[in-house]
């Protein structure tokens, strides 16, 4: 599996191999078709606001907004199927906040 990779708390990224590992529990492993950019990513290229303003574990694979494939699924897993066509919602709100509250939870 290729990943374009934040490795360093520097301007760029690099595309890295890692390897593909199979799904546990409740996990899935998605082959990605189509990756978007956004700005949270091009601050991470950059290394600029907002990415310094906040807590980075680096590596950090970006391209978050994505759909994909399910190639396979853990042995826990009763929602997904081999082959159906998902898309990555990576947004974990607290449902608590004013934000949440008033509908938005996507910005929380």
């Amino acid at each position: 599996m290729i990943g374009v990779v934040k490795i360093k708390p520097e301007k760029g990224v690099s595309l890295e191999e890692f390897p593909v590992l199979q799904p546990v529990g409740d996990e899935v492993l998605i082959k990605v078709t189509v990756s978007g950019i956004c700005g949270s990513d091009l601050a991470l290229y950059e290394m600029d606001q907002p990415a310094t303003d906040r807590w980075l574990s680096l590596p950090i694979i970006i391209g978050h907004e994505f759909c994909g494939v399910v190639e396979s699924v853990g042995p826990q897993v009763t929602q997904f199927l081999q082959g159906d066509r998902v898309s990555g919602e990576t947004h974990i709100p607290c449902m608590t906040c004013q934000t949440c509250q008033t509908g938005k939870a996507h910005i929380c």
